[in-house]
């Protein structure tokens, strides 16, 4: 998923149980759709990232190395600057942090080579409906960040903080990789992706925060912008306000 704010293209992955062959051909239409609409009048000249859901933590140690290398490389060839990717989840959640570990410490010299960042984004708690979800405490991330790599980064989803009510606390303990943040709205349980303002997120306190941490990172819209465009309308207005032109930029 290509983004710059709003979401422009969706790049689909190949499932699991394709054979090969078909990921190969899926993976070459990638590239080409994807050279298509970059090279179109309506994205010239806009900073563009990427958003990818893969499973780390499920896969084989190697099948994990090669599914994210070729994420960044695709990212690269492509002008991309920056992935966001979900650290996945796992019956055994040591195990799965581990294994995310391991697969992100494979590749980030490679995307260190190619100056392409890869931001892990935090997520459901583990226990929420039995998901095992990874990566939704400063604890889960600690382990990470201890990779040495300046390509590795955060990106926080204002959704999935507030299913998981800690906001602050992420924001402040990682605020040094900090790169990328996602906004949706929801009603504080389920990932309802509302649009801004039409949930229980507490918009003006997480302000307050990204001004004290000095964020100045990429901001995307990740709610759903369809016939009402009052609550977009109203996310902008803000981000011009808090940011000065609406677009920070690092």
């Amino acid at each position: 998923l290509v983004q710059r704010h709003l979401r422009l293209v969706a790049v689909g992955q190949a499932h699991d149980d394709q054979p090969e062959v078909q990921q190969v051909r899926d993976q070459r239409e990638q590239r080409r759709f994807l050279a298509a609409v970059l090279a179109g009048d309506a994205v010239r000249g806009l900073d563009l990232s990427g958003h990818i859901w893969e499973n780390p933590a499920q896969l084989e140690p190697e099948e994990a190395r090669r599914r994210l290398r070729y994420w960044i490389d695709l990212a690269a060839d492509s002008g991309l600057t920056d992935l966001v990717v979900h650290g996945g989840h796992h019956d055994d959640q040591r195990l799965g942090l581990a294994k995310m570990k391991a697969a992100m410490a494979a590749v980030l010299p490679r995307a260190e080579e190619v100056g392409v960042h890869v931001n892990v984004e935090n997520h459901y708690a583990y226990d929420y409906r039995d998901c095992h979800e990874l990566y939704s405490t400063p604890a889960e991330f600690a382990d990470l960040f201890t990779l040495p790599s300046p390509n590795l980064g955060f990106c926080f989803d204002t959704g999935h903080g507030n299913m998981t009510k800690n906001t602050p606390e992420l924001l402040r303990a990682l605020r040094g990789r900090l790169r990328y943040v996602h906004l949706a709205d929801n009603m504080g349980v389920h990932d309802d992706h509302l649009m801004y303002g039409r949930g229980t997120f507490p918009w003006p306190d997480f302000f307050e925060v990204l001004a004290e941490i000095g964020f100045d990172g990429i901001i995307c819209v990740e709610f759903p912008v369809r016939d009402d465009l009052g609550p977009f309308r109203e996310c902008m207005a803000e981000m011009r306000r808090r940011f000065g032109n609406g677009r920070p930029v690092r």
